[in-house]
């Protein structure tokens, strides 16, 4: 049986990783705060969305644990 790795949950999101990648992020950075790559926002979505969280508070009070 052929195996299709692009079609595993790692290859899914690899996948969902590079294209991220390829979006262009123009961000205007000011003295205080913090860039966040725009591919570890989008990546972070797509993470509460398949985990099924209910809000980003959530996902981030069950991260710290």
């Amino acid at each position: 049986m052929m195996s299709r790795k692009h079609l595993s949950d790692d290859g899914l999101l690899s996948v969902v990783h590079s294209e991220f990648n390829k979006i262009k992020h123009q961000q205007k950075l000011t003295k205080r705060s913090k860039a966040i790559a725009l591919t570890d926002c989008l990546m972070s979505g797509v993470a509460m969305f398949g985990l099924k969280f209910p809000s980003l508070l959530k996902f981030d009070e069950v991260k710290e644990k």
